[in-house]
């Protein structure tokens, strides 16, 4: 960020992303786009949302990359002219560093190359030389900014420039951040489970798992109850959601079937459509046909009987 913002998140706030950025080239354009792109997947990213300057304390802005999960670094012409976009790559490249968080770093280069960033050439050189009249060329905290440069540029991103559109490359950035922070939260909530990774690996050798995934339409878990059956399922399902566009775990599936199958068709398709039209579906043939398409998105959890599923199967079951 360029800035510090006067609507800062509170230190309870869970901030998923944090946004570096160069204000007057990109705030009101690509960025103001991507934080909205990012909002409407409900991925929570901290964005500066004020030009005006407040003192010199970026103690906040600090605070809130160490506490993100993803940092993305837009690149842009006056990137380094900029020195509290520079203090924030310090302190980025230090979260991605250390053992203990290894923050993810997504750079993106907006409309300059990475070698420029890299060995600081074209407008990164101008911003240096000006830098270093003002600070002296062998100024400490001058030499971290240029090795954080170099670090951040090495990180493989995406490149403005490879792109029809800054539309296609913020969807791309999205899907990015999404499945990244998918994996993450998978990781997390599996650390603490005792065995867990065993069977995952065992889920893994059933050959539709084994051969190919994506002809995977139907696997089964058998077993009684309070075994661990929906904590393998879950935990099977937050490693492959990544690798499809959208995805639906159901739990407690009894309970959406108790209105009939239309419940349940209708709670899916609410999870996986951006649609507003859900609940107007009247059959379960209407709710089917608007899950064509879709057959491969689904996790169902607490099944005990073939009927349950029928409808969801194929398009045979209904009468």
């Amino acid at each position: 960020m360029d800035d510090p913002s006067s609507s800062r998140p509170s230190s309870s706030s869970s901030t998923n992303v944090f946004l570096s950025f160069r204000g007057p080239d990109t705030r009101k354009s690509f960025v103001c786009h991507l934080h909205g792109a990012l909002e409407r997947k409900a991925v929570s990213a901290y964005l500066d949302t004020e030009n005006l300057r407040k003192g010199d304390d970026i103690s906040d802005l600090l605070k809130a990359i160490a506490e993100s999960k993803i940092s993305i670094v837009v690149f842009s012409k006056n990137y380094a002219s900029s020195i509290w976009c520079l203090k924030e790559l310090v302190k980025i490249m230090e979260c991605n560093k250390a053992p203990q968080k290894q923050q993810v770093v997504l750079p993106i280069f907006y409309d300059v190359e990475p070698s420029d960033v890299r060995y600081q050439k074209g407008s990164f050189a101008e911003a240096f030389d000006k830098h270093e009249q003002r600070h002296g060329k062998d100024n400490e905290e001058l030499q971290s900014w240029r090795t954080a440069l170099r670090e951040a540029s090495n990180i493989s991103g995406s490149y403005s420039n490879d792109y029809q559109d800054d539309v296609r490359l913020i969807d791309d950035v999205v899907k990015s951040v999404f499945n990244k922070l998918l994996r993450i939260s998978s990781s997390s909530k599996e650390s603490g489970l005792v065995g867990i990774e065993s069977r995952i690996q065992i889920m893994k050798l059933v050959p539709p798992f084994h051969d190919q995934i994506y002809k995977v339409r139907k696997v089964g878990i058998w077993g009684m109850g309070g075994i661990g059956k929906t904590t393998i399922a879950t935990a099977v399902y937050n490693r492959l959601r990544s690798q499809f566009h959208c995805s639906c775990f159901v739990e407690k599936i009894k309970i959406h079937l108790q209105e009939g199958g239309i419940r349940l068709l209708r709670y899916i398709l609410s999870r996986l459509l951006d649609s507003d039209q859900v609940h107007q579906i009247g059959t379960l043939e209407e709710g089917y046909n608007r899950m064509e398409g879709l057959k491969d998105r689904r996790v169902l959890d607490d099944v005990d009987k073939r009927e349950q599923i029928d409808p969801l199967l194929d398009g045979s079951s209904f009468g």
